[in-house]
C-alpha cells in the first residue's frame, strides 16, 4: 500500500490546525476564565471616545443573568471580584459579550455549559471556525484523493459531493445562527451538519469495501472513529468517575455535555485530516520514486 497522500508542508500544516482547534475546543473553560478574568478583558472598553461604541465587554447587569445550577450569579466570588475592581455592577458577560462568554456558571439549562456557550462570542466564532476550517478543506482534498483511486461508482460519487455540499452549507448556517440569537435555528443546524458529516464518512466505507476493504486502511480509520462517537456517553462517565473526587461533583455535572460534545466534534472532524495524514491505498502500479496517482493531485509547495 502507498499513501493516498504524500507527506508535505501542506498537510503538515493541516495537521497542526486540527490540533490547534482541538485544544481550542478541549480547554475552553480555561480560555475563557484566563481572558474574561485573568486577563481582565471583561472590564475592556473602547478606547477612543471619538468612535466606536463606548461600551465595556461584558456590561449584563447580574440580575439579567441566570446560572442554570441554581447558584446566585451575584453571590459568586468571580463576580464580586468583577464589581470590585471595576466599580460596575453590570460584570456578566451576557450574550455574545465577553471573548469567550461567561465562564463563572452554566447558562444552558440543563445542559450546563456547552460548547456553544463558549463559542457565541465573535472571537469563539472565529476561532472555532477559522482553526477548523482547513480541515473542512480536507475533507474535500480526502474526498478528491479517494475518488480518484478508488473509481467509485458514479452514483456513490455524487452521493458523497452532494452530502459534502450540504454539510458544508449547513456548517456556514450553524456559525451565523449561534445560540443565543438564532436558538432554535443553531440547534437544527448542529444535527443538520452532524449527520451530513457522518453520512459523508461513512460513505468512505462504502467506496472502500466497493475497491476491496483489504486494499486500504480507510475502513479503519473510519470505523474506530465511529466507534469512538458511538461510545461517548460511556467515555464521559468514565470521565466524570475519574475526574470527580479532584475537580468536584458540581464542576463534573456542570461540564458533562461539554465534554460529551467535544468527543462527537472531534471523532466527526478527524476523519478529513487522519485519511490525508495516515491513510493508505493499494494501486496496480507504482512507478519508483511515486507515491501513486494520489500524488498529483497535491499542490506544489
Amino acid at each position: 500500500m502507498v499513501p493516498l497522500v504524500r507527506p508535505n508542508f501542506h498537510s503538515l500544516a493541516l495537521t497542526s490546525t486540527f490540533l490547534a482547534w482541538l485544544v481550542f475546543i478541549w480547554l475552553l473553560p480555561f480560555w475563557s476564565t484566563y481572558l474574561n478574568d485573568a486577563q481582565e478583558m471583561f472590564n475592556h472598553r473602547w478606547d477612543d471616545n471619538a468612535t466606536g461604541p463606548n461600551n465595556y465587554l461584558c456590561m449584563t447587569p447580574p440580575e439579567q443573568m441566570r446560572c442554570s445550577d441554581g447558584q446566585n450569579f451575584s453571590e459568586l466570588l468571580v463576580v464580586k471580584w468583577r464589581m470590585r475592581i471595576s466599580g460596575r455592577r453590570n460584570v456578566g458577560c451576557g450574550c455574545g459579550q465577553g471573548v469567550l462568554g461567561e465562564g463563572s456558571c452554566p447558562q444552558d439549562g440543563q445542559l450546563g455549559f456547552t460548547l456553544s456557550s463558549y463559542t457565541s462570542t465573535a472571537p469563539g466564532t472565529g476561532a472555532f471556525v477559522g482553526l477548523l476550517g482547513p480541515s473542512i478543506v480536507s475533507m474535500w482534498w480526502a474526498m478528491e484523493v479517494v475518488h480518484k483511486e478508488a473509481q467509485p461508482r458514479p452514483w456513490l460519487k455524487n452521493l458523497q459531493f452532494w452530502v459534502l455540499v450540504a454539510f458544508q452549507l449547513s456548517f456556514g448556517v450553524f456559525a451565523i445562527g449561534q445560540d443565543c440569537t438564532w436558538t432554535k435555528l443553531h440547534v437544527w443546524m448542529t444535527i443538520v451538519f452532524y449527520i451530513t458529516a457522518w453520512v459523508y464518512n461513512f460513505t468512505f466505507v462504502c467506496i472502500s469495501v466497493g475497491y476491496g476493504a483489504h486494499k486500504s486502511n480507510i475502513v479503519q480509520i473510519v470505523t474506530r472513529q465511529a466507534k469512538i462517537a458511538l461510545g461517548s456517553t460511556s467515555l464521559v462517565a468514565t470521565w466524570a468517575k475519574t475526574w470527580g473526587p479532584i475537580l468536584g461533583t458540581a464542576v463534573v455535572t456542570n461540564h458533562a455535555f461539554f465534554v460529551l460534545e467535544c468527543i462527537m466534534l472531534t471523532t466527526c472532524f478527524s476523519i478529513g485530516p487522519l485519511l490525508i495524514m495516515f491513510g493508505r491505498i493499494e494501486v496496480e502500479s507504482v512507478p519508483d520514486g511515486s507515491f501513486g496517482q494520489a500524488s498529483s493531485l497535491l499542490i506544489s509547495a
